[in-house]
């Protein structure tokens, strides 16, 4: 089946939001002694948040459910805020929670409403190490459980040919999944010395970036980046793709001042 190494690369971290046209993006504020704050923003398609608010289901953007949701983000970790995010194009909330030291933390990606069951897709969050430099600089290491994108994959036998019947429906199930998706994860410092991470701005250090539509929009990069031997590589032709930003690197550092 064509395109199936795309569609497993992304599974592996967009599988819990994929229950329709979910937006997801998580901002990590560090402060020079350890501590922070998360500003996680979710939101979903109007018409779909209408199709799953009646009146027997609970609201999944609610105050009381963002409270909920902090046990699931480490220790140390307490709720500040919520703001309903309410137009007639998009549904959600924004959820402010404050944390004392990012070691403790524990973050995955993505991490949609926990009044909302979708599933029970890979949930891989990443560990944080976090030290006082003896020059007074502080140092963050992000670690990432990458084992199964090293894995080398054999090339199918009886795959369909480009353009045959099995590797359109795989397209058109791709697209119908993946249609509005768009995910964000990104760290953002006071003054950024250096860092392993190639993306950048200012002193925000994007670790995930993809806007699906964008993806979508290039299928001869998809094509390319199914023809990779392995996960690892696929990804690695992904980045060329525009609107993907993504770092699988098994560690990563950011070294930074206030």
């Amino acid at each position: 089946m064509r395109l199936r190494q795309f569609a497993a690369a992304f599974l592996c971290v967009a599988a819990p939001l994929l229950a329709g046209c979910f937006q997801s993006a998580t901002l990590v504020k560090l402060n020079p002694d350890g501590s922070g704050t998360i500003e996680r923003t979710t939101t979903m398609k109007g018409e779909l948040y209408g199709r799953i608010s009646s009146p027997n289901a609970d609201d999944p953007f609610t105050a009381d459910q963002a409270r909920a949701d902090t046990e699931k983000m480490g220790s140390g970790v307490t709720f500040v805020s919520a703001t309903r995010i309410d137009t007639p194009a998009r549904k959600g909330i924004k959820a402010v929670y404050a944390f004392t030291d990012v070691s403790t933390l524990s973050l995955s990606a993505m991490s949609p409403p926990g009044g909302l069951d979708l599933g029970s897709g890979p949930d891989s969050p990443m560990s944080f190490t976090f030290a006082r430099l003896p020059n007074g600089h502080s140092l963050l290491t992000i670690e990432n459980d990458v084992d199964e994108l090293n894995d080398t994959r054999p090339a199918e036998t009886g795959a369909a040919k480009p353009g045959g019947t099995d590797d359109k429906e795989t397209s058109d199930l791709m697209k119908a999944m993946f249609t509005g998706l768009k995910i964000d994860f990104a760290i953002q410092v006071g003054h950024l010395v250096k860092t392993d991470v190639p993306y950048v701005t200012g002193g925000t250090v994007t670790l995930l970036s993809v806007d699906f539509d964008q993806v979508l929009a290039d299928p001869a990069a998809l094509e390319k980046a199914d023809k990779a031997a392995s996960m690892a590589d696929t990804v690695a032709a992904l980045r060329s793709i525009k609107g993907v930003k993504i770092v699988l690197d098994p560690k990563m550092t950011i070294e930074f001042t206030k």
